[in-house]
């Protein structure tokens, strides 16, 4: 097997991945949100020629006029 993955098979191993969504509606109108994917940080292929993604994370806020 290629553990970098990266042999001219493009043989991806698999792996196991943990996602996190949270939302908070602080009022009627205020909401925040806590995204995060690949939150155990594996630096790996997705698909023969991707990039190495690790963990990406996002807080956001949000006003509803209504």
């Amino acid at each position: 097997s290629d553990p970098s993955a990266t042999g001219a098979a493009g043989d991806i191993s698999g792996k196991f991945m943990v996602n996190l969504k949270a939302n908070w509606a602080v009022t009627k109108t205020f909401s925040l949100f806590l995204n995060g994917r690949n939150i155990l940080n594996d630096n790996s292929r997705e698909f023969f020629g991707g990039d190495q993604i690790g963990g990406l994370y996002s807080v956001a806020a949000a006003f509803s006029l209504n």
